[in-house]
Order: C-alpha cells, then sequence, then structure tokens
C-alpha cells in the first residue's frame, strides 16, 4: 500500500469497489469486523447523519482524484435503517467536480424516489457528522457587511464554545496581496464547534467562509489555479503547530505559518510575523456532531 500515513486513503494504491464497500458496511452493521462490539459502536454513531421518528440515515462523503492525472472522484456510503428493514448503500462517481458531497445528493434523490427516506432539508438540524452538504448557499463573495455583522452576533452568545476550521476539503476561493504587504486568503471552509475539543467531541459543523489575513506576508511554493480545493494543511500558530484543524478566530498569532496542498497537487505556504482569521458569513447549515 502507497501514499504514506497521511495520504493512504486519498492517493494510494489501495483500492475497494462500490461492492467491496457494502459488504464492509454490512460486516460493520453486524459487528463482525475484528474490532470490539464498543469501537463497532463508536463508529456506527459517528456516521449518524440524520435521526426521526422513521429511523436513522448513516453516511460520509469522500473526496479525491484516484491518480494525480485523472479526473475527480467522490464517493457516498452509509445505509438507512427503518424499523426493521435495513438498505446499505454504496456509489462512486468520477468526472469533473465529482465530490462526494455530490454523489450524496444524487443518492439521496434515489433513496427519496424509492420510498427510502425523506429528501432532508440542508438547512435544518442534522444528528450526527456531516461530510457532505451545501457548498456555502447563501454567502457569496460580495456578502454585505451586515451579514458578516450578524454572523458575529451570533458567535457572541455563543462564547463559551471553542470553534476549529478543518482545512482538508476546504475550498481556497481568492488569495491577494494588500497594498501594506498582507496576504489575504478567503477560503469556504467546515467549522467544527464544541465546548470540548472542537473536531473531535461531541458538538456542531458549519460550513462558513473565513478571511486569513497574514501581515507581511510571504508566498512561497507553486501556486494552484484558484478556486481549488485543499487536500490537507499544517503550520504553526501562535506558537502551537496545527494539522488540518485550525483553531479560529484568531486575533493575532505570532507568528504564522501555513503550508497546504491543493488537490491538484500543488504545495505551496505562507508565512509571516502575525496573522488574524475571521468570520466573513453566516453558517451554510449547522450539524449537530457525535463524538468522533
Amino acid at each position: 500500500m502507497s501514499g504514506g500515513l497521511t495520504r493512504f486513503w486519498l492517493r494510494s494504491s489501495l483500492r475497494i469497489s462500490a461492492d467491496e464497500q457494502v459488504r464492509f458496511l454490512e460486516r460493520l452493521l453486524d459487528d463482525e469486523l475484528p474490532f470490539s462490539k464498543r469501537n463497532h459502536a463508536i463508529v456506527k454513531e459517528a456516521l449518524v447523519l440524520e435521526r426521526s421518528a422513521a429511523g436513522v440515515f448513516c453516511g460520509k462523503t469522500g473526496s479525491g482524484r484516484a491518480t494525480d492525472d485523472e479526473a475527480d472522484l467522490g464517493w457516498f456510503i452509509g445505509w438507512v435503517r427503518t424499523g426493521d428493514r435495513t438498505v446499505v448503500f454504496a456509489a462512486n462517481a468520477l468526472g469533473e467536480n465529482a465530490w462526494g458531497w455530490e454523489v450524496e445528493k444524487k443518492v439521496r434523490s434515489i433513496l427519496a424516489d424509492r420510498g427510502v427516506w425523506p429528501v432532508n432539508d440542508a438547512g435544518g438540524v442534522r444528528s450526527g457528522r456531516s461530510g457532505g452538504g451545501s457548498e456555502n448557499s447563501g454567502s457569496g463573495v460580495g456578502m454585505p457587511k451586515e451579514a458578516a455583522d450578524d454572523s458575529s452576533d451570533r458567535r457572541s452568545d455563543t462564547a463559551m464554545l471553542k470553534s476549529a476550521m478543518e482545512i482538508h476539503e476546504a475550498i481556497l476561493e481568492s488569495r491577494s496581496v494588500s497594498k501594506n504587504g498582507d496576504v489575504v486568503l478567503v477560503l469556504s471552509a467546515y467549522v467544527h464547534q464544541s465546548t470540548g475539543e472542537p473536531g473531535v467531541e461531541a458538538g456542531s459543523v458549519t460550513r462558513e467562509r473565513l478571511e486569513i489575513r497574514v501581515a507581511s506576508g510571504k508566498l512561497d511554493g507553486e501556486m494552484p489555479h484558484l478556486p481549488v480545493r485543499i487536500e490537507e494543511g499544517q503550520g504553526e500558530c501562535g506558537g502551537e503547530s496545527y494539522v488540518n484543524l485550525l483553531r479560529v478566530p484568531v486575533q493575532k498569532s505570532e507568528p504564522f505559518e501555513l503550508e497546504l496542498l491543493a488537490l491538484t497537487g500543488e504545495e505551496f505556504r505562507v508565512t509571516g510575523p502575525t496573522a488574524s482569521v475571521r468570520f466573513l458569513s453566516r453558517p451554510a447549515f449547522i450539524d449537530l456532531e457525535a463524538p468522533h
């Protein structure tokens, strides 16, 4: 198996078909994998997307590329349990913009057409961790100031919550340099919120736009054509290292470093003596998130 510790599940010799994925999920549901029943239960709970009087909907998206030269690859796998009936599914798509959440939309439409599970309103509350959902609906690049201010007011009501931006699968929308030399990045990303450790302990997930402003910033590496999806990111913020989860907002980090790997293969870095990270939009949707 190639790909290394951080990429074996994205770009490597590891392969699985949709049929094999369904068989794997069936073994997970029946507690037949070589792990404890407790671990089976934890994974099954983490995959819950929706609960209702009708039953439970579980799933997970995945996005990547089969190889560096191939088109986008998206997956959506999971199961629906209603009463005594369980429907296990696995779907993938290969092509331009064939991201996991696009596959999720198609699978949900098929399940709704067949009467397995009704279409979910992405603006509503869902239980479980979301790997898909709407792409930043209602929050375009030209969002008026009132919307951003309303977003800040909303967060002031939940001051006890800790937040972290998920760099993996974020969209880098724009990159610019201000007159005073600040490097400004605008991203659309998942933001995890929790009273504990965001992205790890129980909490919520939103899709939001954020601005990273690096004072007197320096850009190094190969810059991709924008917009581009980010495969992974890491760096240093305020003297602390981070990998794929950056605590936000950031008022003033000393120093700041961010290394990004684009899904298209380019690697680049931005560094500076100080940096700030702020929210630009209202959340696109809110999910209740189960512990990982």
